[in-house]
């Protein structure tokens, strides 16, 4: 038997369709039809417990407060926990709150305010 043959054998090329389904909304956000939301630690940020933020924040993601922020969020998910302290504007889609918030929240969905949880403001 003979390896020789194998040289002139010429592999398939596989390729990915490049197309996909997506769909505009009435607020011109995309999304990809037939795709669910998963939790992914790539996708998200956290803000860690001792840590401090001056400043505004904006994520396509999920963001997770542990430490304290003064400056203006903007993000798709938000959890402030026991921990967290936020002083400032939260723009999201939905907010869970177990530490304390102080300003504008404006959330779209789900406004989420557990026993332990302080909220002061708009």
């Amino acid at each position: 038997m003979s390896f020789l043959h194998l040289k002139n054998k010429i592999e398939p090329q596989y390729r990915e369709s490049k197309t996909s389904s997506i769909e505009e909304d009435a607020f011109g956000i995309k999304s990809k039809l037939g795709t669910s939301t998963v939790d992914n630690s790539k996708n998200s940020l956290m803000i860690g417990e001792g840590v401090t933020i001056t400043g505004t924040i904006k994520a396509n993601s999920k963001v997770t407060i542990q430490g304290t922020v003064d400056g203006d969020i903007e993000c798709n998910s938000i959890t402030i926990s026991k921990s967290g302290n936020v002083k400032g504007k939260i723009k999201t889609e939905t907010i869970t709150v177990e530490g304390k918030t102080e300003g504008e929240i404006n959330a779209d969905d789900v406004l989420n305010i557990k026993s332990q949880g302080h909220v002061s403001g708009k």
